[in-house]
């Protein structure tokens, strides 16, 4: 019986990555660094100035596009969590027992050496 659940169930996963997948990657930088990668293999291969000049083109289009997805999707972002409310209730009675304790119990001490 344990032979048979060894081989329906695996052990492992297959095609799996220990990585977290990224919110703001998608088809369109796939595509752009797959192209990168090409162009830079095809330098590699064949080290000529036009493919040079091409490996340089496909990296600095694939760097302004992954750099605007980022700062569109940090701008969603920054949008949807400053129509949170600020603080808790919890938070603000928090803050407020601190600034009614006494000036010398919120100061730390320094740790000699």
């Amino acid at each position: 019986m344990m032979l048979a659940a060894d081989d329906a169930i695996p052990k492992k996963k297959v095609n799996s990555t220990n990585k977290y997948r990224i919110h703001w990657w998608d088809d369109d930088i796939a595509e752009s660094v797959q192209a990168r990668r090409i162009a830079f293999s095809l330098y590699c291969s064949n080290p000529t100035f036009e493919n040079y000049m091409e490996a340089r083109q496909k990296r600095a289009e694939t760097k302004n596009l992954i750099r605007y997805k980022k700062k569109k999707n940090h701008a969603k972002a920054s949008v949807k969590t400053s129509l949170l409310p600020a603080f808790t209730e919890r938070e603000k009675l928090l803050k407020n027992f601190q600034l009614t304790l006494p000036l010398a119990s919120r100061i730390r001490p320094i740790n000699a050496v």
